[in-house]
């Protein structure tokens, strides 16, 4: 489970629908995804978000 999945579990997201459409593989993909649009949340390995701001 995931924290969007988590926080709809709990109520916080009870006006709105949640849509899997997919995954990525690995986290440096994940940020890419969010970063340009093609994902609404992503998670990654802390390293690659130190990566991320660094660059």
């Amino acid at each position: 489970m995931t924290f969007p999945e988590l926080a709809g579990d709990l109520g916080y997201l009870d006006r709105l629908k949640l849509k899997y459409v997919g995954d990525s593989t690995g986290g440096p993909q994940s940020l890419q995804a969010v970063a340009t649009g093609d994902a609404d949340f992503g998670s990654a390995f802390n390293g690659s978000l130190l990566n991320l701001r660094a660059a």
